[in-house]
Order: C-alpha cells, then sequence, then structure tokens
C-alpha cells in the first residue's frame, strides 16, 4: 500500500460525534478562510454546498479570477490514519468523484485535509512538469523507483484505466495535474491568521467577524448560490460591520465603495426638504440596463440628473448591482483613460478593472455632468476622448458577454449644439438608448409649495419655473427659513432672492457682507482664470479660512477633497453673469474684453452671458441693445454666443428706439437676417407687429430670395394664435396671387382650426374653396368648440366633391379627384364628434345640408346616377365620396331625431322638399318624416301617395330592402290617418304591381320552378305595409 507518514506528533481524531462536530468546525474554518480571500478579490465568487452534477463529493466550488473553478472537498481525517493512504482516497471515493469533476471540467480538485500524502504529491508535481507524452512519463518518470510505479499503477486501477493504454496514461497524468492535496490544520495559528486578515479589513473584533463568516453561507440562505465580493459587502455592512481604510489599498471593491461615498455626499446635502423625490424616469433606466451597453439621460440644466442618478445609484446597490459613480466635473479626465483609472483608484480602465466583477454581478457605471467637460476650454478634447474610451470598452466587454453597462447624463444643449459630442452619440446609437428627463409632477410641487403660498394660483411661467428642481430647491429654501413665500416673476429674480437672502445671514456669524462678496469675487476670479467649477483650498486667500467657513455654513459654498465649489452651478453662473452686466452696463467695449479672447469663449460663458442678458434688459434697453449688437456683429465671438444673443431677443417685449434701431440694422445685413428672423423673431408679437408697421415685413416677403419670403411668411404663422387680426390683415393681399402663395397663406393660419378668429376662418374656408390642402382637421375637438364652423367646413367638402359624388366609387374621376386634407375620409372617432353637430344646430344642418344635396342631385342629367349617389350610403364607407355620403347623411338623420319634439320646425325645414323627386332627396325626406308626430299623418301619407313608385320604395337597396322605409312610415302614420287617407293607401298598395320587363319575370319562373325562392311581385306589400295596415285597420276600428 502506497502511503507517506506526516509529522511524528499527528494524531488521529476521535471516533463519533465529536470527529463529525470537528469536520464541521474544520469545514466552516475553510469556509470563512475562503470567504476572506473573496473579500480581498484574490477570487471571484464561492459556492457552499453546491447543487447538481457539482455536488458530487464536493463542500466548496471556488471561481478564480481567470474565470477558471476549482472543486473542494474538505475531510478533517482519514479515520485512524495519521496520512492518506491511496486505498483510503479510494474506499472514500474521493479518487472517484474527483476524476468526475475532472472530467466535467474542473480545473483543480482539492482535497483540503490536514492530512497529506508525499507520493501522491511527487506524482502530481511530475505529471505538471513532463513533456505531455504518455509513454515518456510512464518510463522517465514513474518507473524511476518501484513505490512510485506500484502507486500509479494502483491509482490507475482505482481510477479504471490501463498502464499499457496510451489514452488512458493520459488521463491518467491529466487527473495528477489537476488532483491537489492542500494541508490545512484546524489550530491556533490557522484561526489566528484569519483574525489577522478579518482585523486588516475591517474594524472591531474579528473574531466576531470570522465567526459571521463561517455560518454566512447558512444564517444567510446562501447555500447552493455564488457569493460575489458585493454580495458579502453589502450584508456585512447590514450586520454593522465597518470596512477599514486601507492605505494604497488595491482591491476594486474599496475603490467603489469610496467613490460611492464621495458621490453621495456630492449631492444628499443638496436635495429638496433632504429627501430624494422618485422620478417616473427610474423604471425606464432600469430597463434600459438589461436590454442596451449605454443609456443616456438627457435634459434641460437644474432637471435633477444628478439626484435621479443618486436615486439610481441607491436602487442599484440595494438590488446587490456594483455601482459605481463619478461625477465628471469633480473628477476630469486626464491624460488617458488608464491614467484616469488609476486616478480615480483602479488599478487601470475602469472597465478592465471592473471586468472581472462584471462576470459573476451586474456592474453599473454611472458618469454624472458628461456636458461639464466641454464646459471649460481646458483639456475639453481630451477628456470627451478618454469618456469615448471608457464608453467602448464597456460595450466591447458587453459583446464578450460581461453583465456591464454604462449611465451617462447630459444638458439638452450640449447634446444639441456640440457637434463633436452630438457626432460621437450617434456613431453609437445602436448601443444608446436616451431617456428623456421631464420636470417634476404638479402634484408633487404642490404639496411642497402649499405651506407657503396655493400652487394652483400661480401664474403659468412660475409653474413651470417650480416644477424645475433647482429652481424648486431655492424657492424652498428662502420658503423655509423666512416662513413666506419669495417673490419672483423668472429664474434671474429668483436666484437674485437666494443671494440676498443668503447674505442676510451673514451678519448673525459676525461677518460683513462686504467681507462675503470680497472672497466670492476672488473665487469667481480664480474659477474663470483656470477654466474650472471648482479651486483647490489653498488658492483662497491667506486669512480668509473664516469666511469661507462662514459661506460655506449659510449654503452658498461647498468642500469635498480639499476643493471648494458653489452649492450648484446656477449660483456660479450668476455671479459671472453679475460681472458682465456690470461691464455692459459700463460699455459694449468692456463686456467683450470680460468674454475674453475667442479660444476662451467656452460653453460656460454661455450661461454668464445670459444671465448679464437678462439683467440688462431689466435694467436699461439702450445698453442691452449695444451689447446684443456688439456680440452679434463682432468677428471675435464665437457662434454659440451669437446665437444666445440672438434667442435673447426673444424676450424682448417693449419696442423703444434702441430696440427698432438695433431690428434695422439686423434686418439690413445679409448674413444675419435669416437667423434674426427664424430665431429672435419667431413667436415675438411685439417684434412682428414692429416689422409690419415699418412695412418692412412687406418687403422681405416681396422679396427675390425665397428662404427670406419662407422665414418671413412663417413669422405671421407663429402669431397666429396670438395676433389672428395682425396676420390675416398682413395675408390678404397675398390672396389670388398664385395656387402657391395660396398655399403659403393657408399654411400659416392656426395649426387648430378651433384656435381661428371669425376673420381667419372666413379665409380659411375660402382658400380650401380654392383647392388648398387642409391637411390634417380635428373634427372631433372642432366639432365640439366650433359645430357651425364644422358645419361649414362639411358644406365646403360637400361642394369640393359635387362634381365627382355621383360617379362610381373607383371610377378614374374619383381617383384623380383633388384631396383637401391627407384622408379625406371620416374615422369612426370623427364621425362620433361630428355627430355632436346635430345636438347644437339640429336646424342649421337639415336646413343648410339638404339644400345643398338637393342642388347637386337635381343638377345630374341621369336618374341612375344620383341613385349610385344614394348608394353610397353603406357600412364599410373609406372611400373620400362615400366616407363624405354616409357621415352627411347620418348627420342629417340625427338632426331630424334630435327636432322629435319640435315637429312643427321640423315640418317646416322639410316642406320645400316633399315636392322633389331625386333618389337622394326623397330618402332623405322620407328618414325626417319618421320623426314628426302622428299629427301629420295625412300629409305624410298624401306625400307617400304623390309618387307611390318612388315614394314607397325609398329605401337604400344597399343597406336593407327598399321598402323597409316606407313601411316604417305606414306602420307610424297609417294609424293615426283619416279613413279616406288609409282607404287610398290600401287600395294602392294591393294593386301595386311589379315593375320588372316580362322577360325578367319569365326567368324568374323558370328558376322558380328548379328549387329557387325568388319572388317577382309581393315584395313592396310584405315587407312595407300590408301587415303594418291590418295593424293599423284594427286600431282604427277599435277607435
Amino acid at each position: 500500500m502506497c502511503m507517506v507518514m506526516l509529522r511524528k506528533d499527528s494524531m488521529a481524531l476521535e471516533a463519533g460525534g465529536y470527529a463529525e462536530k470537528l469536520g464541521n468546525r474544520y469545514e466552516s474554518n475553510w469556509v470563512a478562510y475562503q470567504l476572506l480571500r473573496l473579500l480581498q478579490e484574490k477570487i471571484s465568487y464561492v459556492i457552499v454546498e453546491p447543487i447538481g452534477d457539482d455536488e458530487v463529493g464536493v463542500d466548496l466550488v471556488i471561481g478564480n479570477n481567470d474565470d477558471s473553478y476549482e472543486h473542494h472537498q474538505c475531510k478533517a481525517s482519514s479515520g485512524n490514519s495519521e496520512y492518506w493512504h491511496l486505498s483510503k482516497l479510494h474506499s472514500s471515493n474521493i479518487l472517484k468523484n474527483a476524476s468526475f469533476q475532472i472530467g466535467r471540467g474542473a480545473t483543480e480538485f482539492h482535497l483540503v485535509s490536514p492530512l497529506s500524502s508525499r507520493i501522491i504529491s511527487d506524482l502530481c508535481e511530475s505529471a505538471l512538469n513532463s513533456n505531455a507524452m504518455p509513454f515518456d512519463f510512464l518510463k522517465y518518470q514513474v518507473k524511476q523507483s518501484q513505490e512510485r510505479e506500484k502507486c500509479f499503477n494502483s491509482l490507475c486501477e482505482y481510477l479504471g484505466m490501463s498502464v499499457e493504454l496510451e489514452e488512458d496514461i493520459r488521463k491518467a497524468m491529466l487527473f495528477l495535474q489537476r488532483f491537489k492535496i492542500v494541508r490545512y490544520d484546524l489550530n491556533k495559528h490557522n484561526q489566528s491568521e484569519l483574525e489577522d486578515r478579518a482585523s486588516s479589513m475591517f474594524s472591531g473584533s474579528s473574531t466576531k467577524l470570522v465567526q459571521f463568516l463561517k455560518y454566512y453561507p447558512v444564517e444567510y440562505n446562501k447555500l447552493r448560490n455564488k457569493i460575489t465580493a458585493n454580495q458579502l459587502l453589502n450584508d456585512l455592512k447590514k450586520a454593522g460591520f465597518v470596512a477599514r481604510g486601507i492605505p494604497e489599498d488595491e482591491r476594486v471593491l474599496s475603490v467603489v465603495d469610496d467613490l460611492s461615498k464621495e458621490f453621495d455626499e456630492s449631492i444628499q446635502p443638496f436635495l429638496i426638504c433632504n429627501q430624494l423625490i422618485k422620478r417616473r424616469e427610474l423604471d425606464n433606466i432600469t430597463d434600459s440596463l438589461e436590454e442596451n451597453p449605454v443609456t443616456l439621460i438627457r435634459a434641460e440644466a437644474g432637471v435633477g440628473k444628478s439626484s435621479l442618478l443618486l436615486e439610481l445609484h441607491n436602487y442599484l446597490r440595494k438590488t446587490g448591482v456594483i455601482s459605481v459613480p463619478v461625477r465628471l466635473d469633480r473628477r476630469t479626465p486626464e491624460d488617458n483613460l488608464d491614467a484616469y483609472g488609476r486616478a480615480l483608484g483602479f488599478p487601470y480602465s475602469p472597465p478592465f478593472s471592473l471586468s472581472s466583477l462584471s462576470k459573476h454581478n451586474k456592474v453599473v457605471i454611472i458618469l454624472d455632468q458628461l456636458d461639464a467637460i466641454r464646459w471649460t476650454g481646458a483639456h475639453s478634447n481630451i477628456a470627451l476622448h478618454i469618456c469615448q474610451e471608457l464608453i467602448r470598452q464597456t460595450i466591447a466587454l458587453r459583446k464578450e458577454g460581461a453583465n456591464i453597462s454604462i449611465v451617462l447624463a447630459s444638458r439638452d444643449f450640449e447634446l444639441n449644439e456640440d457637434i463633436a459630442l452630438s457626432s460621437w452619440l450617434q456613431s453609437i446609437s445602436e448601443s444608446l438608448h436616451e431617456v428623456k428627463l421631464s420636470t417634476l409632477d404638479e402634484k408633487i410641487v404642490e404639496e411642497l409649495v402649499s405651506p407657503f403660498e396655493t400652487y394652483s394660483l400661480l401664474s403659468s411661467v412660475k409653474k413651470e419655473i417650480l416644477k424645475i428642481p433647482l429652481w424648486l430647491g431655492i424657492y424652498l429654501t428662502i420658503a423655509h427659513r423666512t416662513q413666506t413665500a419669495p417673490s419672483f416673476n423668472n429664474k434671474l429674480e429668483l436666484v437674485k432672492n437666494f443671494w440676498d437672502d443668503r447674505l442676510s445671514q451673514i451678519s448673525a456669524h459676525h461677518l460683513s457682507v462686504e467681507e462675503a462678496e470680497q472672497l466670492i469675487d476672488k473665487l469667481v476670479s480664480v474659477m474663470m482664470k483656470q477654466g474650472s467649477l471648482s479651486v483647490s483650498l489653498t488658492s483662497l486667500p491667506v486669512g480668509s479660512r473664516w469666511v469661507l467657513e462662514v459661506l460655506m455654513s449659510v449654503g452658498v459654498l461647498t468642500k469635498q477633497e480639499q476643493r471648494i465649489s458653489f452649492r450648484h452651478q446656477a449660483l456660479y453662473d450668476y455671479q459671472v453673469g453679475s460681472k458682465l452686466y456690470r461691464a455692459g452696463s459700463e460699455s459694449s467695449e468692456k463686456l467683450l474684453s470680460e468674454l475674453g479672447q475667442f479660444d476662451n469663449q467656452t460653453l460656460d460663458k454661455r450661461e454668464h452671458l445670459k444671465y448679464a442678458l437678462n439683467m440688462l434688459l431689466d435694467a436699461n434697453q439702450k445698453n442691452y441693445c449695444s451689447s446684443i449688437e456688439a456680440v452679434l456683429l463682432n468677428d471675435k465671438v464665437r457662434f454659440h454666443l451669437k446665437f444666445l444673443a440672438l434667442n435673447s431677443l426673444r424676450d424682448l417685449k417693449v419696442i423703444k428706439a434702441p430696440a427698432r434701431k438695433l431690428i434695422d440694422k439686423l434686418i439690413n445685413d445679409s448674413e444675419l437676417n435669416q437667423k434674426f428672423i427664424s430665431t429672435s423673431c419667431f413667436k415675438n408679437p411685439e417684434i412682428i407687429e414692429y416689422l409690419i408697421e415699418s412695412d418692412i415685413l412687406a418687403s422681405l416677403i416681396n422679396s427675390s430670395d425665397k428662404k427670406l419670403v419662407d422665414a418671413s411668411v412663417g413669422l405671421l404663422g407663429s402669431i397666429s394664435e396670438l395676433k389672428p387680426e395682425l396676420v390675416v390683415e398682413a395675408l390678404r393681399p397675398y390672396v389670388d396671387v398664385s395656387d402657391s402663395w395660396n398655399q403659403k397663406v393657408y399654411s400659416s393660419l392656426c395649426w387648430n382650426i378651433e384656435d381661428d378668429s371669425d376673420d381667419m376662418f372666413e379665409l380659411r374656408t375660402e382658400l380650401i374653396q380654392k383647392n388648398c390642402s387642409a391637411n390634417y382637421i380635428d373634427w372631433r375637438n372642432l366639432s365640439k368648440k366650433h359645430p357651425k364652423r364644422a358645419l361649414s367646413l362639411i358644406e365646403v367638402f360637400l361642394g369640393h366633391y359635387k362634381e365627382v359624388i355621383c360617379k362610381p366609387s373607383y371610377s378614374e374621376e374619383i381617383r384623380e379627384h383633388q384631396k383637401l386634407t391627407q384622408r379625406d375620409y371620416w374615422s369612426p372617432t370623427d364621425l362620433d364628434g361630428i355627430l355632436a353637430v346635430a345636438e347644437h344646430t339640429p336646424e342649421e344642418v337639415i336646413g343648410r345640408l339638404l339644400r345643398k344635396i338637393t342642388d347637386i342631385a337635381e343638377s345630374q342629367d341621369d336618374y341612375k346616377e344620383v341613385l349610385r349617389w344614394l348608394h353610397k350610403d353603406k357600412t364599410d364607407a373609406y372611400e373620400p365620396d362615400c366616407s363624405l355620403t354616409s357621415g352627411i347623411f347620418k348627420l342629417i338623420v340625427k338632426a331630424g331625431e334630435n327636432l322629435q319634439t319640435d315637429s312643427e320646425i321640423l315640418y317646416e325645414l322639410v316642406k320645400p322638399y316633399l315636392a322633389i323627386e331625386n333618389p337622394v332627396t326623397v330618402h332623405l325626406v322620407a328618414r325626417l318624416l319618421l320623426n314628426l308626430s302622428t299629427a301629420y299623418s295625412n300629409i305624410v301619407i298624401d306625400w307617400m301617395l304623390s309618387s307611390p313608385n318612388s315614394h314607397l320604395s325609398c329605401g337604400n337597396t344597399y343597406l336593407e330592402p327598399v321598402w323597409i322605409l316606407p313601411g316604417k312610415l305606414v306602420s307610424k302614420f297609417s294609424k293615426n290617418c283619416s279613413n279616406e287617407h288609409f282607404a287610398r293607401l290600401e287600395e294602392y298598395i294591393i294593386h301595386l304591381k311589379s315593375e320588372m320587363e316580362i322577360e325578367q319575370i319569365k326567368r324568374i319562373l323558370e328558376t322558380r320552378r328548379r328549387g329557387s325562392s325568388y319572388s317577382y311581385w309581393g315584395s313592396a306589400q310584405y315587407f312595407c305595409c300590408l301587415n303594418s295596415m291590418e295593424a293599423a285597420f284594427l286600431l282604427q276600428q277599435n277607435n
């Protein structure tokens, strides 16, 4: 038997229960040891008591960082032996189980035990250092001694292998290469080592921590599940264990934890009412993380991107995801991605540093303030390239199967206006999902504002401002301190109120406002010079520490990582804007000087100039217009600042002499006039009214420059809802200049017809009658708000189709007839709205439409064509002519039903058409007569007998037999008519002959002999009249 002796003082374990307990202690110590290695990130996961095939002869599965894995079996003893016999390994099924797991692909199988076996360990070492040739291994390495050969032969026999077969020797070599006996003693030394490792990573009692780890898989229901370092750390924190800060700690999760704390501390103190407001976009983002490598959150400034990311970060950590948040405004990327990773604390680039963790845990990298890297000129291109590379690596890892995603957040303006940023995002669009962050829900704002004022009574402008978290937070900061609602009309006034409120608190700290403003000015100057949103604490003047502490205590400044910044960028922007305002008040030249050289006019200058121009506009129109002119007409000013200046002019509401002079100059500038028109004038009724009154707009419209003409006409369209009379008056002269001009004029009217003034609607109907395309008509809203306008448009549509309404639906005339809208048919929803017109104006519906229909029908030369029109009233009315016919007929019928209680009015409306004989009018008159009271019975019977051949067959055969409708008339009115009328009607119906030709009757008789049921006489009597008249007769007799 092959064996090896251990140290001489080794003793066998006691038999029975004590041995079992000791074995459990032994295994739990090994579990604790491996979990400590997991916390040190030396391995990637641990599975205790695996399930399925992994369970066979295995206590633990260890996942290594290189994607290999090991199966561990713990054995505290080998019966009474002090070493491992090969036979004992066999009888204990250890060899069999190890062979099974190695055959399944286990990188190594470890037998963990205090006992060892020198000969087996030697053979394992030889197999690892062989030339991979089976017979060479057998001849030169195994047969070196009889003991080794005997041991190898026994091993092959136990494994069911033959030493004569090359393939079996190869399998035995593989087994030896992967089978390890790992010696681990359960003694005070190893216990002390465990506690030392625990103490190096966590403060507090290391003994308690080791005990926690020993029983963690059982107590926390982690058996048979992968235990990752992230999961274990989270549970340790919940259990009250505190991680120790380790100098030059290279563990990735320690870096993640530090970044999490930094991120939390940068946002948490500035939350509204110190709480996270839940945002509905969170679900969209978490769904995107499962489907897309990259998720982009975009929003306007101040809408709450950072607080949403903090909410996301907290949610991810709660659900066991490794969330890695980085604020790019505080951790600006420099040099290259690996260098940036090391600056954050990782060993190299963040995605690659996290890649091993992402194999067994979801990893999400959060990059807040992506736009911050473009705010400053200093190294912004390098920073963007580093971010691009970071995202490229993330996408590549995702494609390789890593469970890693990235979330970005940026302002809308940068995404739209920064060409480099927007084009890059476009290039990764297949891997990118965008989430638009909206403003706060009104219910949330109303609840927060309610202690100070009634939200519903505020102006729409104030409501929109307070729905933005930044401004709501500033509002509430003032309101909670003063216990009254701050007075403001715009953002500028609100931020100014905040500054005044903060500075008013300074005196309580025995500090003058002048001292505070001096430090603020110094901070702003340093930030502007460095092109940074934070400055080092060491760059502040000596002796300013007390002033700094006061400004931080009143919520103006904040400190993190020995760097000072304003509580929110809006406060910094306001201060720089105030500086520019003072310069602009002195002279436009001074303003240009403060804006700096061309290369220094970075995107952050946009917000600063915006504040300055707003203040100048409120203070002095002359200085404001001079500043605007200086920015727009100077070649050394970047376009994004000129664009801001053009946008600022949209706020110009009072046109005084300085404004008129500036407008005239910009209109005459060939390079700027179109941009001025499309940006500054659009939707600005005051500027447009000035352009009209000064005849400037007329000269622009009459220009030979087509783009200028279109832009000028578009100006009128932009104020059609605000100043409809002005628009109609300006456009009237261009009606009938040409068909294209008619369409231009129509396109400048209100988009929603219900918003038209009376004059504008009159112009609209006139243009539609001239075949202008109406594009889209919201029939439902129009019918509800302006039923008479809807009726007028229906008349226009009917008039437009009058030449083809009687033609076959699929004829060339119908197909080629010009449509007035994108689809000239009414959907069921449209029709529901249109029928409401009959509720509001039933008399006008019947009076106007019946007259129009009769005129069209009477103008036709052929009776059959009018009959064809009647047959277009059918259920599947999707062709324009059929839809129009069916809808108008339903509208007339509905109007008649609404006049059932006013028979006198209804009769007067129908009376002029009783003598009309075309089938369409006859059909509609019959349907209207049904709504008269029985007091009109004789009149109705007279009408039916005045032209019995048509009036007693006036139904629509496409909907029902032609006698059903007259049958309804007979049923209702024959019961109350005079005896004379009754007798005349009965006589006519009894003797009513078939209108079929004799040859047609012969054919029907022939088919009846063969069993068909076609009728040639009696249908009218059956469907229409006799049953109804019999009941009427009995009723008359009883009366």
